[in-house]
């Protein structure tokens, strides 16, 4: 097995894995500077606390004049609780409850760094830190937390009579943090695992469109004749479109291949027949017909005339190959309609001096219309050689011109040996003859009116025809006007 088949995952995992991992990405990024920005908004706000409880501290203390005590420290900070005889209760300052929080830690030492005084039962020795505005993180007997020291300086001799260490606990808001990185990490699983669902199912959705061409396409490569379509989608979006497109050019493929096939069947034919009478007449003359004048002269006169046959073929080829390639977009060229059918008309009297050409003209005036002057003439021509050739022994060909705003419309009447209804919508088709045998023998080669309908769709025009069998057949060409 090789690797790359080994290692196969499908369009829609490999989407749904790459959303996934968008979302992940983005909701990481997201997560991270939430974590970050409410973690530090609750480290910067124990500082504050912090430094706020240390200024309120220093300032009651800087009031004694003298080397800090344990009753004098007692006494001014306890100034902070009064007793309200009015209303009888005591009222208590915030200082007291931020000294009183369970972690806060509060220790001040006298002026020899002897601790005097500590608002929790616990004692710790001096811990010496720079004296600057901002608090350090440090363990403390193994307890996290925030840690400053500042001197205590009287307020008239500015002399150092203590000092204030405050340590806050950081053990709660750590533990705070990790629920929080847990929290998020949990949603953030969840949120992954709902989006994968989603983005599976919308992806299956998206992509079964798709499966049902490929399943067809599978039919296609077993049977290339398949009748088997792809459904079209409930909804008409560009997967309706792709489905539509799709359909359609199998539908245009398998035209081809059968158009192809009969190709191949007629012009084997074709070729088949004038190669096999001139190698007879070459054999027969190689072997005693070229004593013969009489025979000399039947045998070059027969194989001359399948080599035109031949050529005829040929010709016909190379014309519906070259309309095939021509690039119409840009052109701007015009062509005089009345001109242009009525020296087409005198051209095949004179060919066809047994038929009459009758002409009827409702135009007032002449048209010029978009399209090549030798592309216009050659489709006259084509369709007119059509009706002489199946034309029986009324041999009248009847044309009429008229023209509406946008559009000139040529009608070509025969009275000939009609189509069948069931043939009609074949004409058209490479190669096709309603009656080969009969066509062989008046020359036709089943391009020209391929030939006629493509020049005619080329320039944005139409091509129809209407007939009935012993009747005859009507065409009828329309072609855009060129405006002003």
């Amino acid at each position: 097995m090789k690797l790359s088949q080994r290692f196969f995952l499908s369009a829609r995992a490999r989407w749904a894995l790459l959303i996934s991992l968008f979302v992940f990405l983005m909701f990481s990024l997201f997560a991270g500077l939430l974590y970050k920005t409410t973690t530090s908004l609750m480290f910067r706000e124990s500082e504050k606390q912090l430094i706020s409880t240390m200024k309120d501290v220093r300032n009651r203390l800087s009031a004694s004049q003298e080397n800090l005590t344990a009753k004098k420290t007692s006494q001014l900070l306890s100034e902070a609780v009064t007793y309200d005889a009015q209303k009888e209760h005591i009222i208590v300052d915030g200082l007291v409850s931020e000294l009183a929080s369970d972690n806060i830690y509060t220790y001040v030492y006298d002026a020899q760094k002897k601790l005097v005084f500590t608002t929790k039962p616990t004692q710790t020795k001096y811990t010496s830190t720079t004296f600057n505005s901002t608090p350090i993180i440090k363990n403390i007997d193994k307890v996290p937390g925030f840690i400053m020291t500042y001197p205590v300086k009287a307020e008239k001799t500015r002399k150092i009579v203590g000092y204030v260490q405050i340590f806050y606990e950081l053990t709660g808001l750590y533990s705070m943090r990790q629920e929080l990185a847990k929290t998020i990490g949990i949603f953030l699983v969840i949120w992954i695992l709902i989006t994968f669902l989603c983005v599976a199912l919308i992806s299956h959705l998206f992509v079964k469109p798709i499966r049902r061409l490929t399943k067809t396409i599978a039919v296609i490569k077993k049977d290339p004749m398949t009748d088997q379509r792809t459904p079209y989608p409930n909804t008409r979006d560009e997967f309706y479109e792709l489905t539509d497109m799709f359909n359609s050019m199998l539908d245009q493929t398998q035209r081809y291949i059968e158009q192809q096939k009969q190709f191949v069947e007629d012009v084997s034919h074709e070729l088949r027949t004038p190669v096999a009478v001139i190698e007879g007449h070459l054999n027969m003359l190689n072997r005693w017909g070229k004593e013969d004048p009489e025979i000399l002269e039947e045998s070059i006169k027969a194989s001359l005339q399948e080599i035109m046959r031949m050529k005829s073929l040929i010709q016909e080829m190379l014309d519906l190959t070259r309309i095939e390639q021509v690039e119409i977009q840009n052109y701007q060229g015009c062509t005089p309609a009345r001109e242009v059918v009525t020296q087409v008309i005198n051209n095949m009297k004179m060919i066809h001096s047994d038929f009459s050409f009758l002409l009827d003209d409702d135009l007032r005036t002449e048209k010029e219309i978009k399209i090549d002057r030798h592309h216009f003439e050659q489709l006259l021509i084509i369709i007119l050689d059509n009706a002489v050739k199946y034309s029986t022994t009324k041999k009248i060909i009847h044309l009429s011109l008229s023209s509406d705003t946008h559009n000139i419309e040529i009608a070509i009447q025969d009275f000939g040996e009609g189509i069948a209804q069931e043939d009609l919508h074949k004409i058209f088709d490479r190669f096709y003859r309603v009656d080969k045998a009969r066509s062989r023998n008046k020359g036709g080669n089943g391009l020209g009116l391929s030939i006629a309908q493509k020049l005619v769709h080329t320039y944005h025009g139409t091509l129809t025809a209407e007939s009935m069998i012993g009747q005859g057949t009507v065409f009828r060409i329309e072609l855009p006007i060129k405006t002003e």
